[in-house]
């Protein structure tokens, strides 16, 4: 037995050492899974040419989903397609980015995604496109599952998170920028994405397809310096569970084209509004407990070192033993090396691969969970203002007078706006709460409820403010603090120079408030993106607005671009308050509102102001052939011949058209003496100088701006023009006259620009929209007025959902309480150009705030 035990010694000994040779191996695999891979310890130098990159992230699932019974692409596999007809979703597409196993160095602030733009993907057949493609990326509430199913296409969520995709390379291809999603995601799960389409009108008809072969996700990778202080990233667990229709791609690809620098934005809440914790949560680990992700990188470390020391401890103690064994073991191992080569090569480099990738994985390993407490991405709650207003009264704006109806209850009744219909009926509930949020503060204490239009509103009963069920927690108070209030509007900020206005001429009115109080104390901030006047660009606006977790969306004058911003505010929960736009499309929307007449109103009243001042006379119509625009020339053209006026001819005229010759040449010679222009200011003056080129001056029916008198100069008076607008006109030089009713609001305006802008034009071709950007401003601070020192989101659409209304002179009256309580505007104005006191054209008020003409 002794000699057994003897003869065992050795045999442990040698079996021990092999593994410690083996442990050795692992223990550096590690530093060489840096060297292979590119990735590094945050602590280990890098070299300079390293410190650049883009990862190549692989598309783990992309498809698409019919959302009518008829799937007009029979279940293909190889496209997304993204598609509406008539204004409505056709299909949905599908996709998710497979996160899990990113390098730390990887920077979640720059994900995107490329897709190739499938050319002639038809809707049914035919490849007819009415618009251009509007196309939202918003993340999944649940798991993308393995089999999409048009009977239940996956739900989404475009308030958390959003992105508006962009042709690139001259449409071959579209980018979504989807750092907004990653955080989203990285709070609650990477389950996906939708790409929706979104209408540019109320007819919008396109089709886009997307091939799933060449879908490519990236990430920018900003490798630290040596020198750089080391900075530890986490990321939550991401799970895959298949593919549809999914190429096969390598899980980690560098580009040669460097990263581009990038700072992770601030992270936000499911409701945009900007949360207390990291800027990103894998570039930042202070508030997600940092220290226990360094002992999660540090263990494999602290064994491997203790592997080392019981290992030597032992060698040292036997280190003659072991001398033996390896003398005597060696050569047999070497000769089988050489009388088997291909075997023992393949079994080392087995070996070595396992563990280089198993070293990767552990040093890479960055799956770790974000706490609980951020885990909801719940913002603390904000403490509520409760200051009073140190102004009485808002300049160029209405005295307070309420909100048009009794708050004790009861249903109203009310005339139907045009065109709306019985939208706007209600019921009563009285006492009881929304079940989905049964404790929020706005709705308790006694009152009672009703259904405007389909959304629930919450009537207190000591006369408070009426609160719209709308917002639930954190996203109820984005863009609003005891302290500040942020707005965003989008406009055609482009054309500003065209119009001699600057960025710093449209915030006068808001310097002047926020120098005297603010409103209840807290000072209003606003910001404009440019829409450029398209449909698509102004969506781009407006999510760049959201962005910047605005309290609501403002819309600027554009029939074009408003009624695609109306689709994403419903789709992103905007509180969205617009220009004049098309009524149509408009319907069942619920967080948009416009205290403005619709384009259907205005082209009925230019029709009646054709047929009282032109009676008798031809007319031919020149208008934008546009669906958001051609309801008002449709409505003038009903309107004329039902009272018996004769329409010789209507052209349609393209946008930025510039070149109207042809289309007046015809127009003269079908014995046209009226031409109603329904296009905007700039088109209106080439029209004009084009028409007196040709000699002929027939009567003008078009949309007053002072650029097209100020152009024209003398030559405004070689033929009658006349306008319809939903704003004032504004001469600085005339106050008397039929400009009396307002004269003092317009001394006020021009009184705070000497103050704030002296260098502002207010004589040139901008100044008109500078006062109308004045009025339209103090109509907004009126409203947040109104709504209190604990105004909230649901309280301010609440107020109008309940019949807000003012009627107080000059201003003309707004009263929500009509059709479907979206639209509170019914009144137009009829300018004339006239002499002004300096014998210049300009545009002056004939009649104010009517409905009707007759």
């Amino acid at each position: 037995m002794p000699g057994r035990r003897g003869a065992a010694r050795p045999r442990a000994l040698r079996t021990f050492a092999v593994a410690g040779v083996l442990l050795g191996t692992a223990l550096a695999t590690p530093a060489a899974a840096v060297s292979i891979t590119g990735g590094a310890h945050p602590s280990a130098p890098i070299p300079k040419h390293h410190r650049v990159g883009v990862v190549r992230v692989p598309v783990a699932r992309a498809g698409y989903v019919a959302v009518t019974p008829i799937d007009p692409y029979q279940g293909d596999r190889t496209t997304i397609h993204v598609a509406m007809t008539g204004g409505q979703e056709l299909t949905r597409g599908y996709f998710r980015v497979n996160l899990a196993h990113l390098p730390r160095s990887a920077d979640p602030a720059s994900l995107r995604v490329t897709m190739p733009a499938v050319v002639g993907s038809p809707i049914a057949g035919a490849a007819l496109t009415l618009a251009s493609p509007i196309i939202e990326a918003c993340p999944l509430t649940k798991p993308l599952p393995a089999t999409l199913s048009a009977g239940s296409p996956p739900a989404y969520d475009c308030a958390t998170a959003s992105a508006i995709g962009k042709p690139i390379e001259g449409g071959a291809r579209w980018r979504f920028d989807l750092d907004k999603l990653e955080q989203q995601w990285s709070r609650h799960g990477n389950h996906g994405a939708a790409l929706v389409a979104i209408a540019a009108s109320p007819v919008a008809t396109w089709s886009a397809g997307f091939g799933i072969k060449g879908m490519v996700a990236s990430i920018d990778r900003a490798v630290q310096s040596a020198i750089a202080k080391p900075v530890t990233p986490a990321h939550p667990a991401h799970s895959d569970h298949g593919s549809v229709s999914s190429p096969a791609q390598p899980l980690i690809h560098f580009h040669s084209a460097p990263a581009v620098t990038s700072v992770a934005p601030a992270e936000t809440g499911p409701s945009g509004q900007a949360a207390p914790v990291v800027a990103s949560p894998r570039t930042q680990l202070a508030a997600v407990s940092t220290s226990d992700h360094k002992l999660l990188d540090a263990w494999p470390w602290v064994l491997a070192l203790c592997v080392l020391i019981a290992i030597g401890s032992i060698a040292i103690a036997h280190r003659a033993l072991i001398a033996d064994e390896l003398r005597r073991d060696v050569p047999p191992i070497i000769a089988a090396i050489r009388t088997h080569p291909r075997s023992y090569g393949v079994a080392a480099a087995a070996l070595a691969w396992g563990l280089v990738f198993t070293g990767y994985a552990v040093v890479n390993n960055n799956e770790t969970s974000m706490p609980a407490s951020y885990g909801n991405g719940a913002v603390p709650g904000l403490a509520p203002s409760t200051g009073t207003s140190t102004l009485p009264s808002l300049p160029g704006g209405p005295t307070p007078v309420g909100t048009g109806r009794s708050h004790a209850g009861g249903s109203a009744t009310a005339s139907a706006l045009p065109g709306v219909g019985n939208g706007g009926s209600r019921t009563d509930a009285s006492g009881t709460a929304p079940s989905a949020n049964p404790s929020a503060s706005e709705f308790t204490g006694k009152g009672h409820w009703e259904t405007i239009s389909g959304t629930r509103v919450f009537f207190p009963a000591n006369g408070g403010v009426p609160t719209a069920d709308l917002y639930h927690g954190a996203a109820d108070r984005v863009g609003i603090t005891d302290k500040s209030i942020t707005l965003c509007g989008h406009a055609a900020t482009t054309y500003g120079p065209a119009f001699d206005i600057g960025a710093k001429d449209l915030n006068v009115y808001w310097e002047w408030l926020n120098a005297h109080g603010g409103i209840f104390g807290r000072k209003v901030s606003m910001s404009y993106q440019n829409d450029n006047y398209d449909p698509a660009q102004a969506v781009q606006a407006a999510q760049k607005c959201k962005d910047s977790n605005p309290f609501f969306l403002i819309g600027g004058i554009g029939f074009d671009q408003i009624p695609a911003v109306r689709q994403w505010a419903e789709q992103n929960k905007m509180l969205y308050i617009y220009h004049d736009a098309v009524l149509k499309g408009s319907q069942g929307l619920k967080y948009s509102f416009t205290a403005l007449p619709s384009v259907e109103q205005i082209g009925k009243m230019f029709g009646e102001l054709d047929l009282a001042q032109f009676k008798g006379k031809k007319v031919g119509i020149l208008y934008r052939q546009s669906p958001n625009w051609e309801p008002g020339s449709d409505a003038f053209t009903s309107v004329v011949k039902a009272g018996g006026g004769q329409v010789v001819a209507a052209l349609p005229v393209q946008n930025n058209q510039a070149n109207y010759v042809q289309d007046l040449v015809q127009l003269r010679s079908k014995g046209a003496q009226v031409v109603f222009a329904w296009e905007n200011a700039l088109a209106t003056v080439e029209m004009l100088k084009q028409a007196q080129s040709l000699g002929w001056h027939p009567d003008w029916l078009v949309f007053p701006f002072n650029l097209e008198t100020n152009t024209l100069g003398q030559s405004s008076f070689a033929q009658p023009l006349w306008g319809v607008a939903t704003w004032d006109a504004y001469d600085p030089f005339d106050h008397g006259g039929t400009f009396k009713p307002y004269a003092a609001q317009m001394t006020e305006f021009e009184k705070q620009y000497r103050q704030y802008d002296p260098s502002a034009h207010l004589s040139g071709d901008g100044g008109d929209l500078l006062y109308l950007n004045w009025e339209g401003q103090a109509f907004i601070a009126y409203l947040l007025q109104k709504c209190g020192p604990d105004c909230t989101r649901n309280r301010l659409a609440g107020m109008l959902l309940a019949g807000f209304k003012y009627t107080t002179p000059p201003a003309c009256p707004i009263n929500f309480d009509t059709g479907d309580h979206h639209h509170g505007g019914a009144t137009v104005n009829v300018f004339k150009v006239i002499r002004d006191p300096r014998n210049r054209p300009n545009w002056a008020p004939v009649k104010r705030c009517i409905t009707s003409y007759k």
